[in-house]
């Protein structure tokens, strides 16, 4: 049954409409979708302690993830709390009415006249309990500031699925079906079939489009984003035999994610090339209230984990100041990323290569590589930053979140981080209990990929998340051939693996994230040769050593 609340609506609805109860009414056309309210989860500290229980390799527990059914039983609002009814009688007297946005009723939808002037006052008289939040085409990232940025340039050589294969000692010979792919925010523009069919000739990889019941949202095959191609070539190119999603959606992460809790069936992994700092949500959606935007969103993301999907989300492009502060003059120095910098995602950094070794006559070069196409078949890995002799341009982000606190499976680490004198940090200008980010990195530069039709060198977190996604596949196939539940939240288990196995992750040259596009500003946070840091996390992963350690 729909919530109190829905029923609510539907008499405020009918009274608004009619005899007839026609929606399309010229009554009901001047109502618009005002603002959304977010209510409280059921049980958060249960949901944290049961989230550790099954993501903890060590506990009877672990990988016993839960249903949509028994996601929304345990958690979604049994109702619309009691004060939040009151304010709702206030609103209606208003002109506003609200109505569950699904039959979980995860939040309200609320309406109201396009000429009603009693909106700010009625979000500003919401108990606190509650965020309310602008949905809808007019609250955008701002303009040129889009996701975790995707740049292109001109590259004396190219990265393909087999430079990463190569260099993570990745297996293809399992091929369980798994479901991986993106997810793209705001309505993004989608990819071309016939572009993945031209990145798979020319890499000679079997790269397919998914399924049409595996394209959630709006899509269209008109005109293909850079962003979309590059996420669809590197899941799909370097998992070959993964079940490909494409989920597309107008909004922002709390509607997304609550739209992903309602849905009975989820990719296990999906990779999200989208960010913005944790103390500017409001830019994108019109709240007052950035850092209840990012409470909100991590309650429903850890929602998400306990379903087994693993979100990997990429950690930025402009270092530890941040898109906001990229000519170091913001308010703020330092400026987490959200939700790259969520305790319940796999927040990706970024490397590229050094002392790079080219694909000439080695066994399997790809049908691209050849006298006027450089490809890199492997060399060692640096982390990614404007300036450094990797060749990167941007700066791959990390540093601390100002929201979230420390999770359980960074006590060992982070401390560890902190306490070494030999990575300079700029104390005082961070959270240091904060979730300290990313958690890995893969190499995120110079990617060869085909959008509408044209090849081209593209750089960002927004590749290295895809391949961390595609490595994440991999593993949960291997798992699965051996009887296994997938990964799900992964962060514990790769923690842990880090304590544990010498082997599982290797170490990059360090470097320093104080560096936007755009320039160098004063602070940021140095790396180290060994163990996590806010610049490359565990380091990249060793697929071979990772397979045997989780299986």
């Amino acid at each position: 049954m729909l919530r109190v609340l829905a029923s609510l609506a539907f008499v405020i609805l009918a009274s608004l409409c009619g005899a007839s109860g026609s929606i399309y009414s010229s009554h009901f056309a001047k109502f618009r979708e005002a603002f959304r309210v977010a209510l409280p989860i059921r049980d958060t500290q249960g949901g944290q302690d049961l989230l550790e229980k099954v993501s903890t390799l060590s506990s009877p527990s672990y990988g016993q993830w839960l249903s949509r059914d028994e996601v929304t039983k345990r958690f979604a609002p049994s109702y619309p709390p009691e004060e939040v009814q009151t304010w709702m009688e206030t609103a209606l007297h208003e002109g506003v009415f609200c109505s569950c946005t699904s039959e979980a009723c995860w939040s309200l939808s609320c309406f109201a006249a396009e000429a009603n002037d009693v909106l700010d006052d009625l979000m500003a008289e919401l108990p606190s309990s509650v965020h309310a939040y602008g949905f809808g085409p007019e609250h955008r990232f701002p303009a040129h500031r889009v996701r975790a940025k995707v740049r292109q340039g001109p590259s004396s050589y190219y990265v393909l699925p087999q430079t990463l294969q190569n260099l993570y000692d990745v297996d293809y010979s399992i091929h369980e079906p798994v479901g991986a792919g993106p997810t793209e925010f705001q309505n993004d523009s989608s990819f071309l079939p016939s572009d993945l069919a031209l990145f798979a000739k020319a890499t000679g990889l079997p790269v397919h489009s998914p399924t049409k019941n595996h394209i959630v949202g709006p899509f269209s095959d008109s005109y293909a984003d850079i962003e979309s191609s590059l996420d669809m070539d590197y899941v799909a190119g370097l998992a070959p035999a993964v079940q490909m999603w494409f989920w597309t959606t107008p909004g922002w992460i709390l509607d997304t994610v609550e739209d992903m809790l309602d849905h009975k069936t989820l990719p296990e992994v999906m990779t999200w090339s989208w960010g913005w700092s944790e103390n500017d949500q409001g830019t994108i959606t019109g709240t007052n209230n950035s850092h209840a935007y990012v409470r909100h969103g991590n309650d429903r993301l850890m929602l998400l984990a306990l379903r087994g999907v693993t979100v990997v989300v990429s950690s930025g492009d402009a270092g530890a100041p941040g898109r906001t502060n990229e000519n170091c003059n913001g308010a703020s120095a330092l400026n987490a990323v959200f939700p790259g910098a969520s305790p319940y995602v796999l927040s990706a950094g970024a490397t590229s290569l050094y002392n790079l070794t080219l694909w000439r006559d080695q066994a399997g070069k790809p049908p691209l590589c050849n006298a006027t196409a450089a490809c890199a078949h492997g060399g060692h890995e640096g982390m990614c930053y404007n300036g450094g002799p990797g060749g990167c341009f941007w700066t791959a982000g990390g540093g601390f979140s100002n929201v979230s606190a420390r999770p359980f499976y960074q006590d060992h680490v982070v401390p560890d981080y902190l306490a070494d004198k030999s990575a300079s940090k700029p104390f005082g200008l961070f959270n240091t209990s904060g979730r300290g980010y990313p958690d890995l990195a893969a190499n995120g530069h110079n990617y060869y990929v085909v959008a509408n039709g044209a090849p081209m060198a593209v750089d960002g977190t927004s590749a290295s998340g895809p391949t961390i996604g595609a490595i994440i596949a991999r593993l949960n196939a291997l798992r699965y051939a051996h009887g296994q539940p997938q990964l799900g939240f992964a962060n514990p288990a790769l923690y842990t693996a880090a304590q544990t196995c010498a082997t599982c992750f290797n170490d990059p040259i360090p470097g320093w994230n104080n560096c936007t596009e755009s320039t160098c500003c004063p602070y940021g946070f140095q790396g180290r040769a060994k163990g996590w840091d806010a610049n490359t996390g565990l380091g990249t992963p060793n697929f071979t050593a990772l397979a045997n350690f989780l299986i």
